[in-house]
């Protein structure tokens, strides 16, 4: 039974398949050996988003204040770390390699 998504991308398409937890690991095996010969394309050492400004709950406070830029930004660097071939969890840490190539890719479309 399929109980994970895998997302990844092939000649410029972006794919996902669901696999059972046997055939990720066969999958993540057949991968291994290609992307051992392979070239990361992101960059270390890249821009790493600013601060965002906060904003202030319903009461004025600063106590309960949500970083709503910074969740958004965040939101946003996840669904297109999916849809590029990234895995990335729900909640937590984004890999630096990830922000990387996400601020990569927006540099890029400026030029």
């Amino acid at each position: 039974m399929a109980t994970d998504t895998i997302p990844f991308a092939y000649r410029g398409k972006q794919y996902e398949i669901d696999l059972s937890p046997e055939n990720v690991e066969r999958f993540d095996d057949d991968m291994t050996k290609w992307i051992d010969v392979s070239r990361v394309i992101s960059t270390s050492g890249g821009k790493k988003p600013a601060p965002a400004k906060k904003t202030t709950s319903t009461n004025g406070s600063a106590n309960g204040s949500v970083d709503t830029d910074k969740t958004e930004y965040y939101a946003a660097v996840r669904t297109w770390a999916r849809t590029n071939g990234w895995q990335v969890h729900d909640r937590g840490r984004i890999p630096g390699e990830v922000i990387d190539a996400y601020e990569t890719r927006e540099e890029a479309s400026k030029k």
